[in-house]
């Protein structure tokens, strides 16, 4: 400070200090999904005593990001929560900036902001091994089942065998798996087989074969209604000694037939019983947070 009368100067030293303010946001990185919304804190520390206005603003946010602040603040010893709101924002890393204004004094502070593109929904993948067996009936096989968590599908699983063939029976164990997120869990299946399956409707096939017997009732049968025929015949005019001649000649030739023809009878037959089957077995599951039943595995089971 200068002091002056005109004829005398004086200089002086007066200490002041210029009142001011700092910026800080915090964490200074979020992630957040697409649409949707993740919290920041502003923090504005006055320095030397100043507590005047601050216009506060934000930029740099990504389209369809708005960040939610009030626009006039003071100096404050407690942090200023705000939102930062996305709305189908394009995903990717940002970096955006609060700045404060206070007449010709600024100061700004920055923050990272992570937007995530759409979730894949939950989802799980299974094998079985092995694809195919023999089982003998009234024996039974097992079979190794591996289930892994996709997008972090976890929960209990519920395994089924539809539509399995009749004679068969599908047993789980453990019959309720628990399936970590991300991670994999086994199981076993026992394929028990109680009869051969029906694998497709059986008719019997009926055959008629006539072998020797049933060629001796045919002739035995031509022999009589000749005999019969001829001696009516005869008959009808009178001529009993000739009828009677016939008649005899049928008997002979009735006995000639038997006489000559020999060997079994006619027959039905029915077509053979199957001595084994193949039938196709499907594994599915379900649950641990995913939509609908899917099929893991098909077996192709013979049973003898």
């Amino acid at each position: 400070m200068v002091l002056t009368d005109g004829v005398v100067t004086q200089q002086a030293s007066v200490p002041y200090s210029i009142g001011g303010y700092a910026l800080a946001v915090t964490p200074t990185s979020q992630v957040v999904p697409a649409t949707g919304q993740v919290a920041f804190n502003l923090g504005i520390t006055g320095a030397n005593g100043y507590y005047g206005p601050i216009e506060v603003s934000i930029d740099g946010l990504p389209a369809g990001a708005t960040g939610e602040v009030q626009a006039t603040q003071h100096a404050s010893s407690t942090p200023l929560p705000f939102d930062v709101v996305t709305q189908n924002a394009a995903p990717g890393t940002y970096t955006f900036t609060v700045t404060g204004t206070a007449g010709s004094y600024t100061q700004s502070a920055s923050a990272s902001l992570q937007v995530q593109g759409s979730s894949p929904p939950p989802a799980f993948t299974g094998s079985v091994s092995p694809t195919s067996a023999t089982i003998a009936v009234g024996q039974s096989s097992n079979f190794g089942i591996s289930l892994s968590s996709q997008n972090g599908a976890t929960g209990a699983i519920s395994l089924q065998c539809p539509n399995l063939p009749s004679g068969l029976v599908c047993t789980f164990n453990p019959n309720s798996p628990s399936l970590p997120a991300n991670g994999s869990v086994t199981d076993t299946l026992n394929v028990q087989a109680n009869s051969i399956p029906a694998a497709a409707p059986l008719s019997p096939h009926l055959r008629w074969a006539p072998h020797g017997e049933g060629w001796r009732m045919i002739w035995l049968l031509a022999a009589v209604l000749a005999g019969l025929a001829a001696g009516s015949w005869l008959r009808n005019r009178k001529l009993h000694m000739a009828a009677t001649s016939t008649a005899l000649l049928g008997v002979i030739l009735l006995f000639l037939a038997m006489a000559t023809c020999g060997g079994g009878g006619s027959s039905l037959s029915p077509a053979p019983s199957p001595q084994s089957v193949t039938v196709s077995v499907t594994v599915q599951a379900s649950g641990a947070g995913v939509s609908g039943t899917q099929t893991i595995g098909s077996l192709s089971v013979t049973v003898n």
